[in-house]
């Protein structure tokens, strides 16, 4: 392990809630008067001029007529974490099903799923223009239950790209994440995304990246400048450490050839990563991982990215000084070397926000979608786990999705 680290130096900070605690309540917009740090007699007073949809209009692309319960479960979950409206689109099967399960939601059903029913054409199944589909959304979530039939993924293709252009916050999922696997540069260098592949959506998603980088960038136009221009040094590089045995190399590996993109590996520890160091998420999830679990962190990604990007940024600590301060004294399982103290006082506790930085010390995109994954990824284990201790193995996801309130109350 640290021979193949010898390539690509980085770290592996292993984030307990102590030192995290104060940087992620950064992203929570407030709602409620607030005691200022500089004037402890003075109120602050957020919210009163907000209005309907000021805390987050979510997209939900997903469902068809195979699956109609994930979309749903990824609406409600961004409604449960804060967000004030949200939309599902979705197959014309699936739009009844889902406006069945909650008057919640809004269902706007833009394509036909039926094979005899798919127009031809650029545009596939589309029933509308894909260019007004997110006009109004803040933030998008592509893949719950979108299944995998060929003409609805280049659909998700060209929803996707639309999407970047127009400069919404994006997660991808699911399907979502088998669209982005036949094509990775559709998504590549776009930093303003969180990809949430689990272990298997994982390595194909490698392996679509190690061939996609194979290709010769001088016959292929589709690399982005980064990839097309740098060396075959480094390509090879990138390449030996995506091949390797050890899951933080590929991580690292993975987020640097797309340029950045933000990827939240799922499973028994959440590993976070956008190109720089990896980052391990400690919170305690459910023992029983019932369906559902993944869509649930999926919406609450939506709600958290579009705060911490658009709505908090210029409000946000710089995530990436705050990790340089925290002291390497952990060791992980291994040889691999863990940096942290568990003992030391949080330096991010005495780090206070300034917005009056200059740009270039600003928080980046990258680390504001790495805040908005570690808030959305604690609070769905936290909701999770209350869960279970309440229901044990009896837990379903509609068990964990009124706790996602509660469990954020806490944090924040």
């Amino acid at each position: 392990f640290l021979q193949a680290m010898v390539l690509f130096s980085f770290k592996v900070h292993i984030l307990r809630w102590d030192d995290i605690s104060s940087l992620i309540r950064q992203v929570v917009p407030p709602l409620y008067p607030l005691v200022t740090r500089s004037d402890p007699f003075a109120i602050s007073k957020f919210g009163e001029h907000d209005h309907k949809g000021s805390m987050g209009r979510i997209a939900i692309v997903g469902g068809s007529k195979d699956y109609t319960g994930a979309p749903y479960y990824a609406g409600l979950s961004a409604l449960k974490f804060g967000a004030d409206l949200c939309t599902v689109h979705c197959s014309t099967t699936a739009s009844i099903p889902i406006k069945s399960y909650s008057p919640e939601l809004m269902v706007s059903p833009f394509y036909e799923d039926n094979p005899l029913g798919f127009i031809a054409g650029s545009t596939g199944p589309l029933k509308t223009s894909s260019l007004d589909l997110f006009t109004k959304q803040h933030s998008v979530v592509v893949g719950p239950g979108l299944g995998q039939y060929p003409e609805i993924q280049d659909t998700v293709r060209l929803l996707i790209s639309n999407a970047r252009r127009a400069n919404k916050t994006l997660v991808i999922d699911a399907d979502g994440l088998f669209a982005i696997g036949s094509d990775p540069s559709i998504i590549a260098g776009y930093q303003r995304c969180i990809l949430t592949p689990n272990r298997m959506e994982f390595r194909r998603l490698v392996d679509a990246t190690v061939a996609w980088l194979s290709q010769d960038p001088n016959q292929d136009s589709s690399l982005p400048g980064e990839v097309a221009k740098a060396s075959c040094s480094l390509q090879g590089q990138l390449l030996q450490e995506l091949r390797s045995d050890c899951e933080y190399n590929q991580l690292r590996a993975l987020a640097t050839a797309l340029g950045g993109v933000c990827v939240l590996l799922k499973g028994e520890r959440d590993l976070l990563c956008a190109g720089d160091d990896v980052l391990v998420v400690t919170e305690q999830g459910s023992p029983r991982r019932c369906g559902g679990l993944g869509d649930i962190l999926a919406g609450s990604l939506g709600v958290t990215l579009y705060w911490a990007v658009e709505k908090r940024r210029p409000n946000l600590r710089y995530l990436t000084r705050h990790l340089s301060l925290l002291a390497a004294s952990d060791a992980l399982p291994g040889n691999a070397s863990g940096y942290l103290s568990k003992d030391m006082q949080s330096p991010l506790d005495n780090f206070h926000p300034n917005p009056n930085l200059p740009s270039a010390l600003a928080p980046t995109d990258s680390d504001a979608v790495l805040q908005a994954a570690l808030l959305a990824s604690v609070t769905a284990r936290r909701a999770a786990r209350k869960a279970f201790q309440q229901f044990g193995r009896a837990v379903t996801a509609p068990d964990v999705i009124p706790l996602l309130g509660p469990a954020l109350r806490e944090i924040e």
